[in-house]
């Protein structure tokens, strides 16, 4: 995208009464790479968005719940069952025998859980900050 145009679109959004956006177009279309393109437009030239770091267990905590752009995790309700399946199954021993059967439910079924809390947290910081519009490029001629 040109600059003049980046411009023209920011007019036309100031007179729809979109003032922040015209502003934000207005600002875009003073970063010209060397091609005279919007910097933001030219794949050579775009200047990478910052990836914040995050720890592992902060992924996997975020993972857990509902995410941005991946949604609710699906294994949450499997695991619960799962595990209250493996409580039933030792509910003849009384409470010992329910928490035991619980305990070897989870530790085969968390693992995996947690595994895929954490991948589905990086999908989402994957998807945030990829570029939000893929192919818009201007043709050279």
């Amino acid at each position: 995208m040109r600059p003049e145009q980046m411009r023209r679109h920011a007019d036309y959004e100031a007179a729809s009464g979109n003032k922040l956006i015209a502003a934000c177009l207005r600002d875009a279309a003073r970063d010209v790479c060397p091609h005279g393109l919007v910097r933001a437009y030219c794949d050579e030239h775009r200047r990478p968005v910052p990836v914040k770091r995050r720890s592992a267990l902060s992924c996997v905590v975020r993972g857990c719940g509902t995410m941005p752009h991946v949604g609710v995790h699906p294994g949450t309700g499997l695991v619960v069952m799962l595990i209250l399946t493996g409580a039933a199954a030792g509910w003849k021993g009384g409470l010992v025998g329910c928490l035991i059967g619980a305990g070897i439910m989870a530790a085969g079924m968390v693992p995996i859980y947690l595994v895929g809390a954490y991948s589905r947290a990086r999908l989402s910081d994957r998807l945030a900050n990829a570029p939000t519009t893929p192919g818009m490029r201007e043709e050279e001629g």
